[in-house]
């Protein structure tokens, strides 16, 4: 009897599968991964595209992390700075432009830097549309930097021509405008802005004020921080934080009894602000942090060479006990 029909069946679905996982680990781990520090200089317009046969399993590019996730592929980078976009149905990836920091977040859009403070926001999906530039340099309320994406909305670090520094959002808006809104709900003096995670309509950035790192829920929709989150002991070896409908997550460095150094997950429920610490070796360094439905996701950064690093765990965020 001929296998032929069973084990094109067998394959099918194990193509499917294979997909279906890069796809919800692209998610998971676009909420682990820092966001591009800068723009690009040069146009990311695809250099090569390499497709997948029928039979084969969507292949993952190696010695890369994943930058960003949407609805129908995901944003990676790898070592030696090479971005990819693989595509989620098939595992079509696609090789960007070399040496081209893109910015985007939880969409099918990346943004570039075509020319001085140009910006040009590509749809990735198939079915994409044209691509559209933003002109910074058309914005007179001072100098904007670009700093993060959520789907076609810009974060800008906004200089201001007294010298104050603002959050603005800058989005394509009709016939070819630029919208341009400051953020309000942050305080006076806050500046030195990241974008550490996002969800579909929703981002969560990191800043500085008062000589304290804080995290704030940014909504585009209304311009506005809607919460605000400090993390005294915010480590600068591991940034990481991630955030989605119902919990916040960030790492800290803390102190033992013996003065030893120890490294914290703290997870914080947006409803009723109970916060929840787990622990990570105190040697750990380039810790990582997902949220992904009633879980946490934390361990070092993979991409690391030290062979001894702490393995990825996942911890409940439902148990009744409050620690780990």
């Amino acid at each position: 009897m001929s296998h032929t029909g069973t084990r094109s069946r067998t394959l099918s679905r194990s193509r499917r599968l294979a997909a279906a996982i890069a796809a919800t680990l692209a998610v998971t781990a676009g909420s682990m991964a820092a966001a591009p520090a800068a723009t690009a200089t040069t146009h990311a317009a695809p250099a090569t595209t390499t497709a997948t046969t029928a039979d084969a399993v969507p292949a993952f590019p190696l010695n890369s992390e994943i930058i960003s996730a949407g609805a129908t592929g995901y944003l990676s980078k790898s070592s030696s700075g090479q971005y990819h976009w693989t595509r989620a149905a098939d595992g079509t990836s696609t090789a960007m432009a070399p040496q081209t920091p893109i910015l985007g977040a939880v969409s099918d859009i990346l943004v570039t830097t075509v020319g001085d403070r140009v910006l040009r926001l590509t749809d990735m999906a198939p079915s994409g549309a044209t691509p559209v530039d933003l002109d910074l340099k058309t914005l007179t309320d001072g100098t904007h930097t670009a700093f993060g994406a959520v789907g076609t909305t810009i974060l800008t670090s906004v200089t201001t021509p007294t010298g104050a520094v603002q959050l603005h959002l800058v989005a394509p808006g009709a016939n070819g405008t630029v919208t341009d809104h400051a953020v309000t709900g942050l305080p006076t003096g806050a500046a030195s802005f990241t974008l550490a995670s996002a969800i579909p309509g929703t981002a969560l950035i990191g800043y500085k004020a008062g000589g304290t790192t804080w995290f704030a829920v940014i909504d585009p929709a209304t311009n506005t921080a809607t919460e605000t989150y400090p993390a005294p002991q915010s480590t600068s070896d591991s940034p990481s934080a991630a955030i989605s409908a119902t919990h916040v997550a960030w790492v800290e460095n803390t102190t033992g009894r013996y003065g030893e150094r120890l490294v914290d997950v703290v997870v914080t429920n947006r409803k009723t602000s109970e916060s929840r610490r787990f622990s990570v070796d105190g040697k750990s360094v380039g810790v990582r942090v997902g949220l992904t439905g009633d879980w946490v996701t934390f361990g070092e950064d993979a991409t690391d060479p030290v062979s001894d690093r702490a393995p990825y765990v996942a911890r409940p965020l439902t148990a009744a006990s409050t620690s780990d």
